[in-house]
């Protein structure tokens, strides 16, 4: 006789910028260990790839891959909340003086907000425009190995989707890097503004934190920040 085979849960969540329901399982040691050894690590490049896995090995009948950043940052926070604890404690600095809090997040609370009108469509001149979309976090891990000269221009042609030329649509990854690296050096300093607006306006997990400091009368002071990224969640 065997050794028996355990039954998981399964939860759904909401991806943010589809609202697609899509059900998951919470993960175990096999992906407490996957995400032990990147956190031992130390490299950024280690722990993000580790959250694409331990994501594709727990969301059931949904490939992660083509996931936004900030839907995979709000998946794996979920993901995180029913495997371990919904509760998650960190440790904030305050920026005014320095001293070092433990804070309490509810991860079920954290949030993305969309917002209501996106304009992905630059122009570059009355003919040339491009069509973007938000980096996905297969992108950000590719950026771990892209010198910091090449890496504003990369992720940009990463994200362009199409690009039109008067009636004709092309698609920028049927071109090589050179010729996308060319193209887009090319671009009016005022488009690429534009193109780094859309990028900078990209939404984020979120969650307001309320916590306490002893000011230089030794009284307590409540304090607010905003958590903002994943990275502030560890």
């Amino acid at each position: 006789m065997g050794l028996p085979k355990l039954e998981h849960p399964t939860f759904e969540l909401e991806v943010p910028s589809t609202k697609e329901v899509v059900k998951y399982r919470p993960f175990l040691v096999k992906e407490e260990k996957i995400l032990l050894i990147a956190q031992q690590s130390g490299e950024p490049k280690d722990f993000i790839g580790a959250i694409q896995q331990v994501l594709n090995n727990c969301m059931i009948d949904y490939d992660c891959t083509n996931a936004t950043n900030f839907d995979t940052e709000y998946m794996f926070l979920k993901l995180r909340a029913n495997s371990v604890s919904d509760l998650a404690k960190i440790t904030v600095v305050d920026e005014e003086t320095n001293e070092e809090v433990e804070v309490e997040v509810d991860l079920n609370e954290v949030e993305v907000q969309m917002p209501e009108e996106v304009n992905n469509v630059v122009g570059l001149n009355e003919e040339v425009s491009v069509e973007l979309r938000w980096p996905r976090y297969t992108d950000i891990l590719k950026m771990q190995d892209i010198e910091d000269d090449d890496a504003t221009t990369d992720l940009v042609a990463m994200c362009i989707d199409r690009v039109y030329n008067g009636e004709e649509v092309l698609d920028m990854s049927d071109f090589t890097k050179q010729e996308q690296d060319e193209f887009i050096n090319s671009f009016p300093a005022d488009s690429f503004m534009t193109i780094q607006d859309f990028f900078e306006s990209m939404p984020k997990v979120t969650k307001e934190i309320k916590y306490k400091i002893k000011t230089e009368e030794g009284k307590q002071k409540t304090k607010k920040k905003l958590l903002e990224g994943i990275e502030d969640f560890f």
